[in-house]
């Protein structure tokens, strides 16, 4: 189990509001990750560690990543210090209590973000409607992008007969 030094450091303990805090918003996901993104150390637990990559690559993390200090981080959705699994009834991201966790944020939400799923990696098939629609957006992506340079190699090349040609009949003449 953590220790305060964990997430806090050790003779460096600085006030959250610092920005070289390492419990200061932007900072927490990188903290976090110190244990919950190493095989070695949550592993052998049984606790998944793509939760760290899941979050980096969701909007709350890319949102921190530019220095949104109000977006979610690890600790606004699992709490400081009173991180319980999800299973646990009291958890902050127990099903039951995800209304009253992502409403503090999240004016108006209702029970349906049970139904939704969190730390989500879109490369998966387990992530559902989230992987087809990421599927079918690279993929188009990747076409744009051929088709775009397909266009301007034939239209170089277009060019470049145009101007062989206007060369000939010069020669010609």
């Amino acid at each position: 189990a953590p220790t305060c030094i964990n997430c806090h450091g050790g003779h460096t303990i600085e006030s959250p509001k610092q920005k070289t805090s390492s419990v200061y918003a932007s900072r927490i996901p990188d903290t976090c990750s110190k244990c919950h993104g190493s095989i070695k150390v949550v592993g052998p637990f049984g606790i998944p560690t793509q939760q760290v990559t899941t979050y980096k690559n969701s909007f709350h993390g890319i949102a921190t990543q530019f220095g949104e200090i109000r977006a979610a981080n690890c600790a606004s959705c699992h709490g400081y210090h009173s991180i319980l699994p999800a299973s646990n009834p009291n958890s902050r991201i127990n099903k039951k209590n995800l209304p009253k966790t992502c409403g503090k944020c999240h004016k108006n939400i209702n029970r349906n973000v049970e139904l939704g799923k969190v730390h989500v990696n879109p490369r998966q098939k387990s992530a559902g409607i989230i992987f087809y629609v990421s599927s079918f957006f690279k993929y188009l992506t990747i076409t744009v992008l051929v088709a775009l340079m397909l266009h301007i190699i034939l239209d170089v090349n277009h060019k470049l007969r145009e101007k062989r040609a206007g060369k000939k009949k010069e020669t010609e003449k």
